[in-house]
Parts: C-alpha cells; sequence; structure tokens
C-alpha cells in the first residue's frame, strides 16, 4: 500500500516527503474506493436534504419519499458503511504495517459519523475491520454523545498530523481527500460542538479558519445549479474547502431542480461564516452577528426579510441547497418542524428496512 522514491514496491517500502508516507498503487486505489463510495452517499444525502427543503412547496414529499424501505434511505446507509469498511480495511493494513494514516481515515470516518449521527441519531459504531457487514451483522445503536467523544478524540489527535494549507479537493487528484488541511478538522469539530450546544468552543474553531486566510467570500450561491456546475468545471472556487464528485447530472421534476447534483459542496466558507455569525447569536454578541450576516449576504446579493437566527437562517435556506449542513442547523436551533412543514418524529430519518430485518440487535426510529 505504500510507494518508495525509487518506484512502487511491496507494502515495506515508503516514499517520505517531508514527514508524508505516500501511498503507493493499491494504497490509491482503495482511497479511491472510499471516496467515491463517500461521493455516493452525500449525493443520497443531499437528495434527502432537497425534499425536505421542498416539502412546503410539494406538500408532503417527504412521507412519498422517505420511509424504511425507500431507495433513497437505504442506498444512503448502505453507502455510508461500505465506504466505513473500505476506510476500516485500509486502517488495518496501515496498522499492521507502518502505522502512519492513521489520524488521516479516522478524520474521513468522522465525516461520515458525524452526519449519519445528524440524520438518524444512534447508529451502529464500527470502528474496527470485519466488524460490520451489511446485511449479516448484529450491531446495536451506539448512542450519539458516544459517537460524539470517539469522533472528538480523533479529531484532536488528527490535527497534530495535519498541514495548515489551503485546500483544494476538486482539484482531479484524489490524493487531496487524503493529505486534508487542519481546517476540515477544525470545521468538523466546530459542527459536532454545534450539535451539543457548545457554541463557545465551537467559535473558536471557526475563527482559526477565517485567520488562517486561506479562503474568501465571493458571489458564489450553491443553491444554484449554474454555480455548481461552473465550480465543477473550474475544478474548485475560492470558497469551496472539502467537496465531493459525484457521477450525477442536473434534472428537474416541474420547475424545481431537485436531482443529484455533479459535486456535493461538504465544506465552503460561506457555511463557514454563516456558523461564526451563529456562534456569535448564541454567545450573545448580537452586534456582531448582525455584521456577519451582512457582509455574507452584500457579498452574495441576497436578502433577508428577518435578523437575527432567523436571518441566518433565511440566508442559508437561499444559499446553500446543495450542502449538507441546513438540515443540522435547522435541527439543532429548533426549526426544522416549522420550516421544513415536517412532524416531530421526521426530523430523523428512518432506519433502513434492508438493516432492521437482518440486524436484530438494532431498533426503529420511532414514527417510522
Amino acid at each position: 500500500i505504500y510507494v518508495s522514491q525509487k518506484g512502487i514496491e511491496n507494502t515495506e517500502g515508503t516514499e517520505s516527503t517531508g514527514s508524508t508516507i505516500m501511498p503507493g498503487e493499491n494504497g490509491r486505489a482503495a482511497i479511491n474506493a472510499i471516496m467515491v463510495y463517500m461521493a455516493e452517499a452525500f449525493s443520497d444525502y443531499n437528495a434527502i436534504e432537497q425534499l425536505y427543503h421542498f416539502n412546503p412547496e410539494i406538500p408532503n414529499i417527504v412521507s412519498q419519499y422517505i420511509y424504511p424501505s425507500s431507495s433513497n434511505i437505504n442506498d444512503c446507509w448502505s453507502n455510508f458503511y461500505t465506504a466505513i469498511n473500505r476506510n476500516l480495511s485500509i486502517k488495518s493494513a496501515d496498522a499492521s504495517a507502518l502505522g502512519v494514516w492513521q489520524e488521516r481515515l479516522n478524520v474521513l470516518l468522522a465525516i461520515n459519523y458525524y452526519n449519519m449521527v445528524v440524520a438518524w441519531g444512534g447508529v451502529p459504531f464500527v470502528w474496527k475491520h470485519n466488524q460490520y457487514d451489511n446485511g449479516t451483522t448484529q450491531l446495536p445503536r451506539t448512542e450519539p454523545e458516544e459517537i460524539f467523544a470517539y469522533l472528538k478524540d480523533w479529531l484532536n489527535k488528527s490535527m497534530e498530523v495535519l498541514e495548515e494549507k489551503h485546500l483544494n479537493t476538486l482539484s482531479g487528484n484524489s490524493m487531496d481527500y487524503f493529505f486534508m488541511s487542519k481546517d476540515v478538522v477544525r470545521i468538523l469539530l466546530a459542527d459536532i460542538l454545534m450539535y451539543e450546544g457548545n457554541y463557545k468552543d465551537a467559535d473558536i474553531l471557526l475563527q482559526q479558519v477565517i485567520d488562517a486566510g486561506h479562503y474568501t467570500l465571493d458571489s458564489s450561491n450553491y443553491s444554484e445549479p449554474d454555480c455548481i456546475n461552473r465550480i465543477n468545471e473550474a475544478k474548485g472556487g475560492e470558497e469551496v474547502i472539502f467537496a465531493l464528485q459525484s457521477q450525477s447530472e442536473f434534472g428537474t421534476r416541474g420547475s424545481i431542480t431537485i436531482q443529484k447534483a455533479p459535486i456535493i459542496p461538504l465544506m465552503t466558507y460561506t457555511d463557514v461564516m454563516l456558523s461564526h455569525a451563529e456562534c456569535l447569536y448564541h454567545t450573545d454578541n448580537i452586534t456582531e452577528a448582525e455584521a456577519t450576516l451582512n457582509d455574507i449576504s452584500n457579498a452574495k446579493g441576497i436578502m433577508t426579510e428577518t435578523s437575527g437566527l432567523e436571518g441566518i437562517r433565511d440566508a442559508r435556506k437561499q444559499l446553500l441547497l446543495y450542502g449538507i449542513s441546513n438540515y443540522a442547523f435547522m435541527k439543532r436551533n429548533g426549526f426544522a418542524e416549522q420550516i421544513y412543514e415536517i412532524s416531530a418524529h421526521q426530523c430523523l430519518w428512518p432506519i433502513p428496512s434492508n438493516e432492521i430485518n437482518y440486524n436484530t440487535s438494532i431498533t426503529q426510529n420511532p414514527g417510522y
């Protein structure tokens, strides 16, 4: 899985670039496989978020498409766990050899698990190879608090080995996902802390992303297909921090674009600044929160008819349809039922029927 300076060798060979051990041919192929399944999982995830977004305009579209046996739910869950299993396979191989990639692989695992907890609540927490297999393994759900404790430990340790740099994961080099930056970890840690209600510590991390100066606000609107297509064609943008490229293309249902996008911007500077404004609001820095929201609105050319937390909410609705963070924002701030016009139980997605049928140790979310 490694490569030496002289070329690809066996699993004992290494190539050192500074203190970095580079993946060999097998290592790159294995990492590519992780990212392919992550891209499909988050493509499914975003499509489900779109259903929630449009539920007020197309009444009951969430109920129509989000139920235990729906392909939307089953595919998303399956792709997440396939990506996790591929990741754990590499972790096992690396641990038995040089053990130099554990922290980087843990960041990718944490990206998956955080978003799964937002969607489903407690899920089977798989942390070693061959512990979970779709359709055969009997594993109960682990509570979100316990999962988050593991993720925060992983991410804090990973900060020690990652670089301080501008990252563009749409460059065409899949190794950019593997050699990610400290900003990816800061944003993910901040997301977890916000979800836990710890806005003070979350904003310290977000401020570090801002102060690092690797990204700047531009006019990008991630709710517009033309913007997503432009970023895809340009292989990145000034704001895109971590994005996944799927095999999808835009399509329409009536006048509403509600199909899978060609890229999923998981982390953008727009999202960072909106989260920063949210943290300022929750820590009683209202004037700064309003100023930050104004900066975002001016850069994007949008207007919000509300202020405070509602203004941040409305800016998100206008700007981040093809991201994966609005659903988490609506839930942690108590907006989900009102804005999406859903029942309380729909704030969590159903556990897939395939999982319920095969895994007798797991329970269904209430209401499904």
